[in-house]
């Protein structure tokens, strides 16, 4: 929970894991910065839309959203879902 997991879906990953494995009481945290590589910024948005088609019974919704909108369309799609 303190992830933000499901505990069903931890308890079924160790179901899935069989027996004989190792308990994630047992794991010994890593306590060491890893260095990542970052990559530069490309500079520009990706060209073209957002194409989203929506069914719903007989209706069909079709969406053209702007790449350089992408988080504006996610929360509206998030609204309309809702």
């Amino acid at each position: 929970m303190e992830h933000g997991l499901n505990a069903n879906l931890v308890h079924r990953w160790r179901r899935l894991a069989g027996p004989g494995q190792r308990a994630v009481k047992d794991i010994d945290p890593i306590n060491e910065f890893i260095a990542l590589p970052v990559l530069p910024p490309t500079g520009s948005m990706p060209a073209g839309d957002i194409r989203i088609s929506i069914r719903r019974g007989g209706t069909t919704l079709d969406i053209q959203w702007p790449v350089a909108g992408a988080g504006i369309c996610a929360q509206w799609l998030s609204e309309l879902l809702q």
